[in-house]
């Protein structure tokens, strides 16, 4: 790439001020002591100077000391609410027997499964079963289902009303 006259000029300028002033400024002494002004009297007389505190090395102390650091307060966290267990999402849609077994129709509204130990059916759950959204099916009674929230593991029951027996035809 080609610089224009210019620019080549410019740059070789800019590198030699560089250099010279590299080279060229003297090495600062260390301040051996240093003043500050004292405030004035009330007598209407020129403020007093007088020599402050040294760092290590003859070197001015910007921040000499001023009293011991106060302990910061502790941190206090505040409390998480803990969220409650949501209502059971779930309801007993239906209910069917076959070969003396009860196969229930369960449902969130979005979704079916069946609860049953041994049927064939496709999409069938058992104890244990995670059910999406945080629920587990935890125990199957007579009368009853028992789910469990997942984040609190809390249980929660489902009565199963009249879906408990066989009806008598």
């Amino acid at each position: 790439m080609k610089l224009p006259r210019y620019l080549q000029i410019a740059l070789a300028l800019s590198c030699a001020l560089s250099l010279w002033q590299f080279f060229s400024v003297p090495e600062t002494q260390p301040v051996t002591s240093a003043t500050t002004i004292a405030p004035a009297p009330t007598t209407g007389s020129a403020p007093r100077v007088e020599p402050t505190a040294t760092g290590k090395n003859n070197t001015l102390n910007l921040f000499p000391f001023q009293g011991d650091k106060a302990e910061p307060p502790p941190v206090v966290m505040p409390k998480m609410a803990v969220p409650s267990t949501p209502p059971l999402p779930f309801q007993v849609n239906g209910a069917w027997w076959d070969q003396h077994q009860r196969a229930l129709v369960l449902t969130d509204g979005i979704q079916q499964w069946i609860i049953c130990r041994q049927c064939r059916a496709r999409d069938k759950i058992w104890i244990g079963a995670n059910l999406g959204q945080g629920w587990q099916l935890v125990e199957v009674g007579a009368d009853f289902l028992t789910f469990r929230w997942l984040p609190q593991k809390k249980d929660q029951r489902l009565a199963l009303g009249n879906m408990t027996s066989k009806p008598k035809l």
